[in-house]
């Protein structure tokens, strides 16, 4: 299966290994047009792959991982500013665990004022109450007539 207008018919995951990209990203430059597909006699499908790709890479077949490398490089200066911005990820998580500490005792002060002024609300509608039922009283014995209450002081 070779060189229809200079280049090779492959399968998908033969293709992928040869263009160093995944199977899934093959698929989708058909879908896309990018690369040409047809069906093989085996039923499968078969993509060609350009003469500049198929040079470039072994016969090989790949287990489906890309032949790409994407980690960073290891250089003095790369390690450099990463410890860099350990540093300053560590500088604002201690700075973040004493605010922590911080908010943490203002909260307990103030739940600790609205217990206070909870028990004052409590005690002073108490005394509310305690005014009202005299006045409730007071206002009761104001409706009776002036000669009843002057004939019950007798």
């Amino acid at each position: 299966m070779d060189s229809d207008s200079g280049g090779r018919w492959l399968h998908y995951d033969e293709a992928a290994s040869v263009l160093g990209i995944t199977k899934a990203s093959v698929r989708q430059k058909c879908i896309r047009g990018k690369l040409r597909r047809m069906h093989g006699n085996d039923g499968r499908s078969l993509v060609l792959v350009p003469g500049t790709a198929s040079g470039t890479a072994s016969n090989d077949v790949s287990d489906g991982v890309s032949n790409r490398v994407d980690t960073p490089l290891r250089t003095p200066s790369v390690q450099v500013t990463l410890a860099a911005a350990l540093d300053e990820l560590k500088a604002q998580l201690s700075a973040a665990a004493e605010r922590e500490t911080r908010l943490t005792a203002q909260l307990a002060a103030a739940e600790a004022r609205a217990m206070q002024e909870a028990e004052k609300a409590g005690k002073a509608i108490a005394a509310f109450a305690s005014l009202a039922e005299r006045l409730d009283a007071l206002a009761e014995e104001r409706r009776r007539p002036w000669w009843r209450r002057l004939v019950e002081n007798m």
